[in-house]
């Protein structure tokens, strides 16, 4: 029988792989379906075993939140999946509504990123919970100012270089990330990844090399906290 400590992880895995999973079909451009071992690197569960991959992942699809992009994988498991109606406003609800869970997310949003929980209640004969969630509220450590720190030289790297265009608004989009107030770890990551790799680019032109060089060391410092 799965212990508190076994179906809390599991809802945050399951609730984490789902954020990820609408993370990236929000950047998807063409439509080829999500790589399941590419979300399960973003969520940092590549060590799990290929059985509980299967049933982390037939679960959500036997849930309908789900459904597999290409049936003919010789894996052991969905190699490629999309989110159903469904499944996309359920997460959508999720990471709006961040103090509360939903039917699909017992755990809410700041409960899976933000603190250590704990759950009890009796699991027979359920996927997840059906007993009482408490938490042991921890707070995990916020790097706020660093993001506010980025964003600002971000604006002042931005003005100085004379960037227009839709360059311009895709880091605008990206510094505008950094100044949600709780931002999917997904999404910052890919923020971050980008303002580090434009910083790298504006560090070649003489009149922003210094600005350039401190967004740059600033997003992979942050990087590497989250």
């Amino acid at each position: 029988m799965p212990t508190s400590d076994d179906i809390a992880a599991y809802q945050r895995r399951r609730a984490k792989f789902m954020s990820a999973v609408w993370d990236a079909e929000e950047q998807e451009e063409i439509g080829f379906g999500i790589k399941v071992d590419q979300m399960l690197q973003q969520i940092g569960e590549t060590a799990l075993p290929v059985a509980s991959i299967r049933r982390l992942v037939e679960d959500l699809i036997g849930d309908g939140m789900l459904k597999e992009f290409n049936p003919f994988h010789e894996q052991a498991y969905p190699s490629s999946v999309k989110l159903t109606a469904y499944g996309r406003a359920e997460v959508q609800r999720w990471v709006t509504e961040k103090n509360r869970g939903t039917d699909a997310f017992p755990l809410s949003y700041q409960q899976v990123y933000n603190y250590n929980t704990t759950v009890h209640g009796d699991v027979s004969g359920s996927n997840f919970v059906a007993g009482s969630i408490g938490t042991h509220i921890s707070q995990s450590t916020q790097i706020t100012e660093q993001r506010s720190s980025i964003a600002m030289k971000a604006v002042e790297l931005l003005e100085a270089s004379g960037i227009t265009g839709d360059e311009r608004e895709e880091i605008l989009a990206d510094i505008e990330t950094l100044r949600e107030g709780d931002p999917t770890p997904t999404r910052l990551k890919a923020a971050l990844r980008r303002l580090s790799r434009w910083g790298g680019s504006a560090i070649a032109v003489d009149t922003t090399a210094a600005l350039a060089g401190e967004v740059q060391a600033l997003a992979r410092q942050t990087l590497g906290q989250i």
